[in-house]
């Protein structure tokens, strides 16, 4: 039996002048954890199972050891500009990306990060991705970066059909784990 706990939304809070939302998964939520225009921080303690999307930017998505985003047909987690992710637990989509982030996305990941389908992080300009756990693609990616993005990796990136690393100009790896990819194009 599934238990259906409400996110917790506490809007119009302000910390240093600036408004944000927090919203807090502490059990199992079949419902997204969404958050209201920008300056969110979520946390993610227990399991979703659909996208979490913070919203606006400048957002904060925290995955505890023992939370979990686990999506079907979306981003396990979606956003604009400036998100970070801390990740300790798990982030999966079967048909989109992991993690889905236009510019500045940072993220701290010693859990797993996957997709299927889709890429296992896409990002754009200036994404700083911080790896001790494991990012994966079946399909696609494990990671795709642009332009003067850093890449530290200590764990696994790895694709089963593509390239595991999809980088443009200007873009930085330091690689003391394992990078693989089983496909020769």
């Amino acid at each position: 039996m599934r238990i259906l706990i409400a996110a917790l939304f506490m809007v119009g809070l302000t910390a240093g002048g600036t408004a944000y939302a927090q919203c807090s998964v502490d059990g199992n939520a079949s419902a997204s954890c969404d958050g209201d225009g920008g300056n969110n921080n979520i946390v993610v303690d227990g399991a979703v199972t659909d996208v979490v999307q913070p919203g606006g930017g400048d957002d904060t998505v925290t995955v505890t050891e023992s939370g979990s985003v686990v999506a079907t047909a979306n981003d396990a987690i979606e956003d604009g500009d400036n998100l970070t992710v801390n990740n300790s637990g798990t982030l999966s989509s079967v048909e989109e990306d992991g993690v889905d982030a236009l510019d500045n996305l940072t993220v701290d990941n010693s859990g797993t990060i996957s997709s299927v389908e889709d890429d296992g992080i896409e990002a754009e300009d200036n994404a700083t991705i911080n790896n001790s756990g494991t990012i994966s693609s079946v399909e696609e990616y494990a990671v795709n970066v642009d332009d003067g993005s850093t890449i530290n990796n200590s764990g696994t990136i790895s694709s089963e059909q593509d390239w595991a690393l999809d980088l443009l100009d200007d873009t930085t790896v330091n690689n003391s784990g394992t990078i693989s990819s089983i496909v020769c194009k």
